[in-house]
């Protein structure tokens, strides 16, 4: 009799990406520690997981799902070919959640693993919003496809099993655009990641979101072209199980990505100018998407020269985060009974990230990392005996001058703290509001909503206290 044949499972990897993006001397922005965590990777690594989990591509294969973010961890390219090249070519690269400033770097991403023949897959919001809004192919997206990358427009929940199996029979289609199929929320896999992405991040946060979607039609928002235009919700029971899943694990804290939870009215001056744009295709706006962050002036102002926006964005900054307005929140603080150590940590990451990194406080992290030879093509790789010496005066003068403000706030909160105890603080924000003052002060009467949310207090006050 012949010896049994023992059949060996192949194994697929499937590695899963967040790019960042590149600063303005095409070095990639990254950080030792993350401020936020990716929701997107989240979600899209729980899909894949789940996926592998049934056994998609079979019982004989397993699917081993990598998920890496950008932010706070280095892409090693020829890493990444070399795992897969281990696996006779067995394997994907999903870029995921790109959003428009991070097409440039997912695409310089992409190009070495195309070279080596590896099914590259990029979605996300820059993906489903172009692909939704403009009638046309934009330029990005073209080259994209040029190279052979794979577009997917949507979302993941309920999709990942044809795009594997696809990328697995080397037979992905070219673009997968299901934007006009949203899918429910419900009995979906929520979104996690592994404590090990966790840990990177600040405080070790997690994300998730709660729902997605928006019954408004606001005509300067995109989340309508790209999650649709009805509310899809998880279930609270879900929701719970996501957290408890996580504390488990010891993960504490989480970022919550709804957009509804996070619209501000300011922002709207903003896109009803990107409005403007697309619906007179006449207003200059800048072709590097790498720019379109929340640091850069990427369209013209009707009124005011590039220079002098940006000098009003600096100034705003200035404005806001004085000196007195600083001690004025920790005072607030001191009195209302707040950790204000904990206080004093949010208010520094706060108020030092734009004067010392030039970057919106959610961009930036703990330590920035820089490798020599990670630059953005077009710009001159440095050598080493210049790349070093200034990468190290840039983490000595930096780090000086974080020291000095933390310094500078740490003694600000001592003084909150000894004068509370000596003559509490109080201003008209900590003031109780009368009845009388609902029907005076602008926060309670700018709008119906305002209007409507202090009569509903009021009832709920008179039901419960009588």
């Amino acid at each position: 009799m012949s010896p049994a044949v023992t059949r060996v499972a192949r194994r697929f990897q499937f590695v899963l990406i967040k790019a960042s993006h590149y600063d303005d001397e095409g070095y990639v922005i990254q950080w030792w520690r993350a401020s936020i965590p990716s929701n997107s990777l989240a979600c899209v690594y729980t899909l894949a997981s789940d996926a592998a989990d049934r056994q998609v591509l079979g019982p004989d294969v397993h699917i081993d799902v990598t998920a890496i973010d950008e932010t706070c961890r280095r892409i090693k390219v020829a890493d990444i070919i070399a795992l897969i090249d281990r696996h006779d070519g067995f394997g994907m690269v999903g870029l995921v959640g790109v959003q428009s400033n991070q097409f440039p770097r997912a695409l310089d991403i992409a190009r070495p693993l195309r070279d080596a023949h590896i099914p590259v897959v990029i979605g996300g919001f820059d993906v489903s919003g172009l692909l939704a809004m403009l009638p046309e192919m934009p330029k990005d997206l073209q080259e994209a496809l040029n190279i052979g990358c794979t577009l997917f427009a949507g979302e993941a929940e309920r999709r990942i099993d044809g795009i594997i199996q696809d990328a697995a029979a080397r037979s992905l289609k070219p673009i997968y655009n299901f934007m006009n199929d949203l899918p429910s929320l419900e009995e979906v896999p929520l979104p996690y990641l592994p404590r090990d992405a966790v840990r990177r991040v600040f405080n070790h946060h997690a994300s998730f979101d709660a729902g997605r979607g928006c019954p408004f039609q606001c005509s300067f928002c995109t989340i309508i072209n790209v999650q649709g235009r009805k509310s899809r919700s998880r279930s609270p029971d879900a929701i719970e199980q996501l957290i408890r899943r996580h504390w488990v694990e010891g993960i504490r804290r989480f970022f919550i990505t709804d957009d509804n939870l996070a619209r501000n009215t300011e922002w709207e001056p903003i896109f009803d100018r990107l409005i403007l744009i697309r619906e007179r295709d006449g207003i200059e706006m800048d072709p590097d998407m790498n720019k379109h962050d929340l640091e850069h002036v990427t369209a013209h102002h009707a009124k005011m020269t590039r220079e002098e926006w940006e000098k009003a964005y600096e100034a705003a900054w200035a404005a806001y985060y004085t000196s007195e307005h600083k001690m004025t929140i920790l005072r607030r603080g001191a009195a209302t009974g707040m950790g204000t150590s904990r206080l004093l940590a949010v208010l520094f990451a706060f108020s030092a990230a734009h004067p010392v990194e030039k970057l919106h406080p959610l961009q930036t992290g703990a330590f920035r990392l820089k490798y020599r030879l990670d630059r953005r093509p077009g710009f001159p790789i440095e050598p080493i005996w210049f790349f070093y010496p200034k990468y190290f005066w840039e983490i000595v003068s930096k780090h000086a001058r974080l020291c000095k403000l933390w310094i500078e706030l740490d003694l600000m909160r001592r003084r909150a703290v000894r004068e509370q105890k000596i003559r509490p603080y109080t201003d008209l924000a900590l003031k109780p509001v009368t009845d009388g003052e609902n029907d005076t002060l602008e926060m309670f009467t700018h709008n119906a909503a305002a209007r409507h949310e202090v009569a509903h207090a009021r009832k709920v006050d008179a039901l419960t206290h009588g």
